[in-house]
């Protein structure tokens, strides 16, 4: 399990057992934060663009993949921040999500490499903040996302926040 970098600057997460903060692999700053960890499968590149593959053109043989809830990691981080942000900002409110992209759900790859990845989104604002938004993609052992971007109204200068904990296979 990766450690929460964005508040704990690389230490271990209280979130997190001992042995799951011990298996945090590797921290990189960029433009937003990256948090990687090992993964017991073959690397391979994966983009987010495949992740929307429609359920209708997966194998319709394959029954063994699982829901992606059974390897969600980066759950408690959402909930953590999300509860938060709700009790520090008083006037957080809903920001609006278009129809349909509030949780999908869909299976990816063929075969024996059918995966079930779910992603939710969530957003509000403040009169101080235009946009708060998470995207949470859970997709099994292949590949977990936590994406949070926090962007001010523009009349204030200042930079805007991103924070990303990614977990790919083979600890990419």
């Amino acid at each position: 399990m990766a450690a929460f970098v964005g508040c704990f600057s690389g230490a271990a997460s209280p979130l997190l057992s001992k042995s799951q903060n011990e298996s945090a692999v590797k921290t990189s700053w960029c433009s937003s934060i990256s948090v990687v960890q090992k993964a017991k499968t073959t690397s391979r590149r994966v983009s987010l663009p495949s992740l929307a593959m429609s359920a209708s053109t997966a194998d319709s043989t394959s029954t063994d993949a699982a829901p992606a809830e059974s390897n969600d990691i980066y759950s408690k981080f959402w909930e953590y921040a999300d509860s938060v942000m709700k009790e520090r900002l008083d006037d957080l409110i809903s920001y609006p999500i278009p129809e349909g992209f509030e949780c999908k759900e869909e299976i990816t790859g063929k075969g024996k490499r059918a995966q079930w990845v779910k992603t939710t989104s969530y957003a509000y604002q403040t009169n101080k903040l235009r946009q708060i938004r998470a995207a949470h993609v859970q997709g099994g052992s292949s590949l977990q996302v936590l994406n949070y971007v926090i962007f001010p109204h523009m009349n204030y200068d200042v930079p805007f926040f991103g924070a990303d904990l990614v977990t790919l296979p083979g600890g990419h």
